[in-house]
């Protein structure tokens, strides 16, 4: 039985409780600085090994002043040999309450059994005050990116064997050479052919699952090869792994085993070359190593990571990961580096998030840290890591303790000391909540990150959340020193309402774990993510999640009693500068300019190319908000501007400078970026405007660095772009 989370009734099952008062932070502290207070503890099973006896729960909470119980947090991992929480700029407890009779205001620190004891369990416990400067987003800013985003046909989409739809934690990679995506969610795996004759190019999809792989699979992964162009999926069954392998893009497949031994959670899969001395014999059947790992449910046990030399058909023996340290068995996706390096992302390593990195072919696994990183803990977003083709840089991203999606660069292999400051990638748009970071890279300097943002602060694992998430993509042209981050689904919400992140069949699970991204072979940057906000949901801010059936029995689309649906999507850059940059001046050719690069001024295809705009639409308690858009100097030679108000929120807003006007003919949209003044403090700001159609009304969509955002279809006025 578990330890009761509650406090001061007869069902606690408390065996310590410690007091720990906090002083020196408070609200205008927290203006400048960034403070996490990690309380853990940690423990050698009596008798040895027997985790699952002897096992400790932590539960924590806040007695404040006024003799309230607040700031719960717990932590019940199974089969672990430590347990923490992490609270992110926690409130200040010192000196007595108010109540009668006064008592210490202070966090309340509960140790208990979640299993019976079989002998006395002596444990360590700490707790650790951390304090950084607030990380620095002043080399962010709006980019002009532009991207095509498709919802998978509902005629296509199908389920499992169990009734749960083939949709959530989607993979998706690129063949560099036929030009075809794949893509897998579920237990269906699809070929994606794209038309780019037409504009927007269409998308074509066949299913090309194998036999094997279309009953269940938990956790389902692909990845491809790039040196190979070889396909690889796994599906895991809990007792082992399907494994798959393709060379002609899922038109014929050729079975694989698994690995011995194998944990039964959280599989991953990536191949790529031996590092330098490769291990006797290798290379002969197949010429790229091939790696995969999974997580053990018992934590305390690590994670598993196995090698194959034959290209997945057979696998040496499994090597352990993290076992006897500070990080969590958990991890996101391996990836392996062009001179052979491995690397492991882990989001929880003491108070960091890091890495393990395996420079012998899989042999040992070393732990890496990103320095200034903070952990939200042991149940949020796997961070993603991706290796520069110099063999040397490393992309990180990670969902800080904080919310932010945060990226930081390593110029060699991850090691300490050769870190950059993490950069927020979400300050243009000013992102309280994020899901789902994962990085690629395409040249050493340039590289991507999509994620899930909202601009709604508070706990988004929460029924009562009232966010909306949106998909966005952020890129860099020069190693991390500048980003340029876009919205690459303005006018589509991918979620309203929480996200949930801790297992089981919670409604807003419907995204289960994670995203992916890919680079194509002229560098087009592509995301795959799960629709969980579609049909009327798209329109219409409610939540309701009284007609779900849990996660796993979700409609592909929302409905009107369960907002939640869960139908696989792709976004797929169309202009702005990729990831290659030798395919630059194909992409100027077809987007005019500089193809609508990381956020530099001028419009989309040479010459005048006005646009102008103004209207209201649906706001807040039934308010319309106003604007007026001219960005039309080139044909009156008047000062470009952008204006917005918004008596519903009493939002009023002014352009002050525009940075960037970046055009998409091909689907009517003008993007404006730059600084402006909201209620009389500077901002940047991102505004998507989008013309009529015989079908579709006028779009207007703003948002601000201070977490302001509205977007809506006109009820009066229009979009005219020239």
């Amino acid at each position: 039985m578990r330890c009761v989370d509650f406090t001061g009734t007869a069902l606690d099952q408390l065996s310590d409780t410690f007091l720990l008062q906090l002083t020196g932070v408070s609200d205008s502290f927290y203006l400048t600085h960034r403070v996490q207070l990690v309380i853990r503890i940690i423990w050698t099973p009596t008798p040895p090994g027997n985790y699952q006896t002897n096992d400790l729960g932590l539960t924590t909470y806040l007695h404040d002043q006024s003799g309230g119980l607040t700031n719960f947090r717990d932590s019940h991992q199974l089969g672990s040999n430590f347990e923490q929480v992490t609270y992110s700029n926690p409130p200040a407890a010192i000196g007595s309450s108010t109540e009668s009779p006064p008592q210490p205001v202070a966090y309340h620190l509960n140790t208990c059994a979640d299993k019976s004891l079989s002998a006395s369990q002596p444990y360590v416990g700490t707790a650790t005050l951390i304090s950084r400067l607030i990380t620095s987003s002043s080399n962010v800013g709006p980019g002009a990116q532009t991207f095509n985003n498709y919802d998978f046909p509902l005629t296509y989409q199908t389920r499992d064997v169990l009734g749960r739809p083939n949709a959530g934690e989607p993979n998706i990679d690129a063949n560099w050479v036929s030009g075809n995506t794949m893509y897998m969610s579920g237990s269906q795996i699809t070929r994606i052919k794209w038309d780019d004759t037409k504009s927007p190019p269409a998308a074509s999809f066949t299913d090309v699952t194998p036999l094997q792989q279309s009953q269940v699979n938990e956790d389902a992964i692909l990845t491809i090869d790039h040196h190979t162009n070889r396909t690889q999926v796994a599906g895991l069954l809990i007792a082992g792994s399907n494994i798959s392998l393709s060379d002609n893009d899922g038109t014929s497949w050729i079975p694989g085993t698994f690995p011995l031994p194998h944990s039964p959670d959280h599989e991953t899969l990536n191949g790529g070359p031996y590092h330098q001395p490769a291990p006797p014999g290798t290379g002969i059947v197949y010429p790229d190593a091939m790696y995969y790992c999974s997580q053990n449910i018992l934590q305390a046990a690590g994670a598993f990571c196995g090698r194959s030399d034959t290209g997945g058909v057979t696998w040496n023996p499994s090597t352990v990961v993290f076992a006897g340290s500070d990080c969590g068995a958990i991890h996101g996706h391996v990836k392996i580096g062009p001179d052979g390096t491995v690397y492991l992302p882990q989001r929880a390593c003491g108070a960091n998030q890091g890495m393990a990195v395996s420079f012998d072919n899989g042999v040992t696994w070393p732990i890496e840290r990103v320095p200034d990183s903070s952990t939200i803990g042991l149940n949020s977003s796997d961070p993603s890591v991706a290796p520069a083709p110099d063999g040397k840089t490393v992309y990180y991203a990670y969902q800080d303790g904080f919310g932010s999606p945060e990226v930081a660069v390593s110029s060699d292999h991850g090691k300490d000391g050769t870190w950059s400051p993490s950069s927020n990638v979400g300050a243009p748009f000013g992102i309280k909540n994020t899901k789902f970071p994962e990085m690629v890279v395409g040249d050493r300097d340039r590289a991507a990150v999509t994620f899930l943002g909202t601009t709604t602060p508070g706990d988004d694992q929460s029924s009562s959340f009232t966010g909306t998430w949106y998909l966005y993509v952020a890129f860099t042209y020069d190693r991390g020193k500048t980003w340029t981050t876009v919205n690459a689904t303005p006018n589509d919400p991918v979620q309203r309402g929480c996200i949930w992140m801790s297992g089981g069949s919670n409604p807003c699970r419907n995204l289960l774990d994670f995203n992916e991204i890919t680079v194509d072979g002229h560098g087009r940057v592509e995301a795959a993510y799960t629709d969980g906000c579609t049909a009327a949901c798209v329109t219409t801010n409610r939540i309701d999640a009284s007609g779900c059936n849990g996660s796993e029995g979700a409609s592909y689309t929302s409905t009107d009693s369960c907002t939640y649906g869960r139908l696989s999507a792709v976004v797929r850059q169309q202009c702005g500068l990729g990831l290659f940059a030798t395919f630059d001046a194909e992409t100027a050719q077809r987007c005019g300019g500089g193809g609508g690069g990381g956020g530099g001024g001028g419009g989309g295809g040479g010459g005048c190319h006005p646009a102008d705009a103004n209207g209201t639409f649906a706001g807040p308690q039934g308010k319309q908000p106003s604007f007026q858009s001219d960005e039309d100097s080139c044909e009156d030679h008047d000062q470009d501007g952008e204006q917005m108000k918004d008596p519903g929120s009493g939002e009023d807003f002014h352009s002050t400078q525009i940075q960037s006007v970046r055009f998409d003919d091909s689907i009517g949209t003008v993007a404006i970026s730059g600084l402006g003044i909201s209620n009389g403090l500077q901002v940047t700001f991102l505004i998507v405007e989008q013309a009529a159609t015989a079908t579709t009304p006028a779009f207007y969509n703003i948002n601000l660095s201070d977490g302001y955002a509205l977007a809506g279809n006109l009820m009066t006025g229009g979009v005219q772009l020239q």
